[in-house]
C-alpha cells in the first residue's frame, strides 16, 4: 500500500508532503502551464506547483 497523495488534477494546490488543500490557490498567480515554489501553510515545506485550465462551453437554442 503506497502513502503517496493524490495531487494531480484537483481544485486547489495540493502538499505532496502532508495533503494539506490550499482553498486561496488563486492567490499564486499562476498562468496556464506556469509552474512555481510555494511553501505549504501547514507543513512549511517547499514543493512545485503548477496550473492546468479547462475550458468548456454551453449551448442553447436561440428563441425565435
Amino acid at each position: 500500500m503506497s502513502n503517496e497523495i493524490d495531487t494531480q488534477f484537483k481544485r486547489y494546490a495540493t502538499c505532496p508532503y502532508c495533503g494539506y488543500e490550499n482553498w486561496d490557490s488563486w492567490e499564486l498567480h499562476l498562468d496556464d502551464g506556469h509552474e512555481i515554489e510555494t511553501d505549504c501553510r501547514k507543513c512549511e515545506k517547499t514543493y512545485l506547483v503548477s496550473c492546468c485550465i479547462d475550458i468548456t462551453y454551453s449551448s442553447s437554442k436561440k428563441e425565435e
